[in-house]
């Protein structure tokens, strides 16, 4: 968004970590580690590069974690065993920002922040927690709010319906 505003019409958020021009990245990563120290993360692991010209840090989510804390709510009979076990094979490391939060990446009110945002907070995400995703959009004005309930991280299983709809709304509204 913040590299081409142009291509973008609506930014969509699900339970997603969102930039702010108000609010540099290093405190949203903070505030998510706050109420989510880096042991709740159970059978993850944490990978920190120590080369100096690629500095790096990294979460990779284990079965544990991710049955419990991000699959939570999704029905076993909605995904198959066999669907669960092909997303832990896949799951690949996910970016901390912490090598960013030393360079400060910039999002300007020029782009990211002239473009048309939304928010879905998923109510029972035990990985974002609610309180989080609402902390985010307090610091992001002009965001447009949706909700479901009953979603947990992993919305597009344990809420189909109820995603397809808002994203279907969204684009009605923004095109």
């Amino acid at each position: 968004m913040e590299k081409f505003p142009e291509k973008v019409s609506v930014g969509v958020f699900a339970t997603a970590l969102m930039p702010s021009t108000t609010t540099p990245l290093s405190s949203i990563m903070e505030e998510l580690f706050k109420g989510h120290p880096l042991e709740a993360y159970m059978d993850s692991k944490v990978m920190i590069s120590t080369d100096p010209n690629n500095p790096s840090s990294f979460l990779h989510f284990g079965p544990k974690y991710m049955s419990s804390r991000m699959y939570q709510l999704t029905a076993p009979e909605s995904y198959c065993l066999q669907d669960f076990m092909l997303a832990t094979m896949l799951v690949r490391p996910g970016n901390l920002f912490l090598d960013h939060i030393t360079k400060e990446v910039m999002i300007t009110e020029e782009n990211f922040g002239s473009l048309s945002r939304a928010y879905i907070v998923c109510k029972e995400d035990k990985t974002l927690r609610e309180d989080f995703q609402r902390w985010m959009i307090e610091r992001s004005p002009g965001v447009q709010v949706k909700e479901i309930e009953g979603a947990d991280h992993m919305v597009m299983l344990s809420k189909t319906n109820e995603l397809y709809s808002i994203l279907q709304d969204i684009a009605r509204e923004h095109h």
